[in-house]
C-alpha cells in the first residue's frame, strides 16, 4: 500500500534525477564545446572546474534527497501512529460492557 508521503517521495526522487541528467547533458555539452575550441591544457583545466561544479550540485541534490526522505519516514510513523490510535476501542465510562 503506497502512502501520500512515500509517492511524494518518489516524486521528488525522480525530481532529483532528472536534474542529474540534466547536469549531465550540460557537463557534456559544455565538454563538446571545449573540445572544438581549446586546446588540450584548456580542456584539462575546464573541465575539473566542470567537475568540480558537478560535485557540488549532487551534493546539493543528495542533501535534498535525503530531507525528503526524512519527511517521508517522518509522515509514514506519524500516519502509522494515527492508525494504531483510531484501532484502539474506546473505554466505557459507566462502567457497562460493550
Amino acid at each position: 500500500m503506497t502512502t501520500a508521503a512515500s509517492l511524494g517521495f518518489r516524486m521528488d526522487q525522480q525530481i532529483v534525477e532528472h536534474q542529474l541528467r540534466q547536469a549531465q547533458d550540460v557537463l557534456q555539452r559544455r565538454q563538446d564545446q571545449i573540445d572544438k575550441t581549446a586546446g588540450l591544457t584548456n580542456t584539462s583545466e575546464m573541465t575539473n572546474r566542470l567537475v568540480c561544479m558537478l560535485r557540488t550540485q549532487l551534493a546539493d541534490m543528495r542533501q535534498s534527497r535525503d530531507t525528503w526522505r526524512e519527511k517521508a519516514e517522518t509522515a509514514q510513523r506519524l500516519l502509522a501512529k494515527e492508525r494504531a490510535d483510531e484501532t484502539v476501542e474506546p473505554k466505557a465510562t459507566n462502567g457497562a460492557a460493550t
